[in-house]
């Protein structure tokens, strides 16, 4: 396995990456809002690399985690504030409790939620974990986790060793690939892209 999460920095008007160790958090924030896109390991990490951007961890009102494994979720506990959210399906796996250690508001595949002007609707892709969800804010920046990793710009499964199944992961690339309008694809391990067309293209050929 290769991992190559990219460098905290502000990436466009409203998206961040958060760099802990070998994965990414990210924020989406507006002018009034700011919500979190899993949240890392590390807390102490986390608040570090919040600080170098001059965003303060209580100010974070929302985290949308992708799947429940401890390098998306186990710095849950430096968001005091935040409304946490995750598939409803992840719910059944009882090591999350451990990692996120508190309630959370469980979506539905296609379910959105509204904070101020961002949307974020869930959509359900599961592979890596039974509950592995992506989440796509304001109709345009697709989240993706673990569900997929992207390699010289182009979209491949996760690496197979820890998805809990990697054929069910393929056919959550393929829901993916009929998504239109997506002007990023931002992944846990493996960066982003700006080119989701390309990247996602020999998706749509797929049976």
């Amino acid at each position: 396995m290769s991992f190559s999460p990219i460098e905290t920095k502000k990436i466009t008007e409203n998206i961040y990456a958060i760099k802990d160790n070998m994965v990414n958090a990210y924020i989406y924030r507006d002018k009034e809002n700011i919500i979190g896109i899993d949240c890392g390991v590390d807390k102490d990490i986390i608040a570090c690399q919040l600080k170098s951007l001059n965003i303060n961890p209580n100010s974070i009102s929302h985290v949308f985690l992708t799947h429940s494994h401890h390098n998306s979720a186990e710095a849950m506990q430096l968001f005091n504030n935040a409304v946490v959210y995750m598939s409803v399906n992840e719910d059944m796996i009882s090591y999350h409790d451990k990692n996120i250690n508190r309630s959370c508001v469980l979506l539905k595949d296609g379910e959105s939620i509204n904070i101020g002007s961002i949307s974020v609707k869930a959509i359900s892709t599961p592979g890596h974990t039974v509950g592995s969800m992506c989440y796509l804010v304001n109709e345009a920046y697709l989240f993706t986790g673990d569900t997929l990793s992207i390699h010289h710009g182009i979209v491949r499964p996760f690496f197979s060793l820890p998805n809990m199944n990697t054929q069910m992961q393929k056919q959550s690339l393929k829901k993916l690939a009929k998504l239109k309008h997506i002007s990023m694809l931002f992944t846990t391990h493996t960066g982003y892209t700006e080119d989701f067309p390309d990247a996602i293209k020999s998706w749509k050929r797929k049976n």
